[in-house]
């Protein structure tokens, strides 16, 4: 047996079809590169290749782990490593805004004017941004991998297994729902009860240094703590999300199908002007298993 299909192995001993393909999907954070680590030392099975999808507003923590960490621990083992993309949600958002172009939109929060009870003046948009910019980038390098052509059909020809890192304790994420019937979704840590304190030890046990979260700058998910923790660490990057969170107002800006004002915080004041002052920063990483 080679080191390069175990986990197709393992697969077929657990009643599944052998996968003609393994990919691990990588967010960056600390579940997807606890998977991946136990995946290269043999814990768990050994993907066959790695892919990030980069939304284009990545954490610059998060931008560094991937160069710094992912990509030369994936080629020391041998695994193909591969980072795609499928726009910039940061540009296309603000395009949107000034041009009222589509937009995959984040969850972004929507006032719907005065006269109404807080709980009812908020309202969100659907989340669309995982769609466009982390599910399709990675289908359609899937499909490159396989030497689809566009058009061709998968159905019936390729069997596909693509493992998400998502920890026990946010199982309910884990809902198998993909629109590619030639795709199966893995969940090897919510398989093995797998929490964050777990994936945090097994890196730490490997070796591995712990990751930030894996989210968007501007992630409307967050919590106080997360954008107070941003605001302390990387002033930067807290800086460019308030830029945005303003420029999606600015001069009656709205984005596409809406002409009511989106915010980046629930709070519908802009991000600039929020008190963070002694906001408690435990938890600032956990800020959503949303996302």
């Amino acid at each position: 047996m080679t080191t390069r299909n175990t986990g197709r192995v393992e697969l077929m001993r657990a009643g599944l079809r052998a996968p003609d393909l393994v990919v691990d999907s990588m967010g960056a954070g600390r579940q997807s590169t606890a998977m991946l680590a136990m995946g290269i030392a043999g814990e768990l099975p050994r993907p066959d290749v790695v892919i990030h999808a980069d939304t284009g507003w990545e954490r610059p923590e998060t931008i560094a782990y991937v160069d710094e960490v992912i990509r030369p621990r994936c080629k020391a083992a041998g695994i193909p490593f591969m980072v795609v993309s499928n726009g910039n949600l940061r540009e296309d958002m603000l395009r949107s805004a000034r041009e009222q172009t589509r937009l995959a939109s984040p969850p972004l929060f929507m006032d719907k004017g005065p006269g109404k009870r807080v709980s009812k003046r908020v309202g969100k948009l659907r989340r669309q941004c995982t769609g466009d910019y982390k599910i399709v980038p990675i289908v359609r390098a899937i499909r490159g991998l396989l030497g689809l052509r566009k058009g061709q059909r998968a159905a019936g020809k390729f069997h596909v297994v693509e493992r998400i890192g998502i920890a026990a304790e946010e199982s309910k994420r884990a809902t198998g729902k993909i629109e590619h019937q030639w795709i199966a979704l893995q969940y090897p840590l919510v398989e093995r009860g797998l929490t964050t304190a777990d994936c945090i030890a097994a890196l730490e046990r490997l070796g591995w240094p712990v990751p930030i979260k894996s989210a968007c700058v501007g992630c409307p998910f967050r919590s106080p703590a997360s954008w107070a923790r941003m605001e302390q660490d990387n002033p930067a990057a807290f800086a460019d999300a308030c830029a945005v969170d303003a420029e999606l107002r600015a001069d009656g800006n709205h984005l596409q199908g809406t002409t009511l004002p989106a915010y980046l915080h629930r709070s519908l004041v802009p991000l600039a002007e929020l008190d963070l002052a002694g906001v408690d920063l435990a938890g600032a990483e956990s800020f959503g298993g949303e996302c």
